[in-house]
């Protein structure tokens, strides 16, 4: 099953063949949401591929990771890496075409974590919300086209989370 795909091609330095291969190699049960082109922000529009891996179960946080399809700016790993990811079936969210500048804004931001919320519900919809909130020209309208199974896993509703700095 191929991921749900928004925006358009014309950002990201990944050839639009490697990214086939790499979204056709994922399993049946994974479902990615992938921003890309004018669904960007123009003014965080870069080269890199900004992740975030949402968990199957309760009581575990979203993963952040960031690729680099022409290795300059990371780890040259980043595409093997990135492949490896995608074949494992999880489900996540996929900013295509970010710049280096708001990955590690976002990299370095933390939501605050509490003894209240002790299965990372907040705090997991903090980090997307921000991420959203960041990255994406209309972060209410994106919600409406990420996998019913990701907003539930989420609790994510239509009203954007203050999510304080990042």
């Amino acid at each position: 099953m191929e991921p749900t795909r928004t925006g358009t091609h014309g950002v990201s330095q990944v050839p639009e063949f490697d990214r086939k291969k790499m979204i056709a190699q994922q399993t049946h049960t994974s479902f990615w949401q992938i921003f890309c082109g004018e669904n960007i922000k123009p003014d965080v529009r870069g080269e890199l591929l900004y992740l975030l891996e949402i968990p199957g179960t309760l009581g575990v946080p979203v993963l952040r990771n960031a690729f680099d399809p022409a290795g300059t700016r990371y780890p040259a790993n980043s595409y093997d890496r990135l492949q490896a990811l995608l074949e494992l079936g999880h489900h996540g969210i996929m900013f295509d075409g970010v710049s280096k500048a708001a990955v590690e804004a976002l990299l370095d931001w933390e939501p605050p974590m509490t003894r209240e919320d002790d299965q990372f519900m907040l705090y997991n919809r903090r980090l997307v919300w921000s991420s959203m909130n960041l990255l994406l020209c209309d972060p209410v309208d994106a919600l409406e086209q990420i996998p019913d199974l990701i907003v539930r896993m989420l609790k994510l509703t239509a009203t954007p989370m203050p999510v304080g700095r990042c």
